[in-house]
């Protein structure tokens, strides 16, 4: 029976860091950038144009990336900052139901 990598170790052995994912309303995406804004420290913030295109690090604030998402401009955001002595990955995706969250703890401080 094959594992969920989500759920432990993977097959070759590595351990996989927990993902969690859910699925925003606009509400709760406008409470994720304030909390995001003054919560955080944020490391990097990175647009998806398109299959093979990426913005350049560095020149994307955390404003610009939400009114990206919130426009529908971009295929997805993905945001990398510090909290809670840790790195932390979000990657939000446009959906027909909403803004896809996945987040995952990429690296202890």
């Amino acid at each position: 029976m094959a594992s969920d990598p989500a759920e432990g170790p993977a097959a070759d052995g590595l351990e996989l860091p927990d993902l969690h994912d859910a699925v925003l309303d606009r509400e709760t995406l406008v409470q994720l950038f304030v909390d995001l804004e003054t919560q955080t420290r944020i490391l990097d913030v990175r647009l998806k144009l398109g299959a093979q295109q990426h913005a350049e690090a560095g020149i994307v604030t955390l404003a610009s990336a939400r009114r990206a998402i919130e426009a529908g401009g971009v295929s997805g955001v993905q945001i990398r900052y510090a909290w809670q002595a840790a790195v932390w990955c979000d990657t939000l995706l446009p959906t027909p139901e909403g803004i896809r969250l996945v987040r995952m703890k990429t690296a202890p401080l």
